[in-house]
């Protein structure tokens, strides 16, 4: 986080809240740090997640039947929209 501009003193203590979301940059270049997702559990998406880079760095993605099915909970419209084109891409 560091390498972002976030000095762990700047940290909120908010984010540490349910439901937290702590977002830096601007878009299109943004991440947004979630300490949960509708759908799936922690274990769950470690357990299935998928290792890559991102560029030269290792890191880890979400499985994509997990991907799924959070798409799949969150009521957002988006979301479905995003399952719809997943599942296209699936057959």
């Amino acid at each position: 986080m560091i390498d972002f501009g976030f000095q762990p003193e700047s940290i909120p203590e908010e984010i540490f809240s349910p439901n937290a979301i702590l977002n830096f940059g601007i878009e299109p270049v943004r991440i947004d740090l979630l300490n949960r997702i509708d759908g799936v559990s922690f274990p769950d998406a470690q357990e299935h997640s998928v290792r890559g880079f991102y560029g030269d760095e290792p890191v880890a993605f979400i499985g994509i039947d997990e991907l799924k099915r959070n798409k799949a909970s969150t009521g957002r419209l988006q979301d479905a929209a995003d399952l719809e084109k997943l599942e296209e891409r699936s057959n």
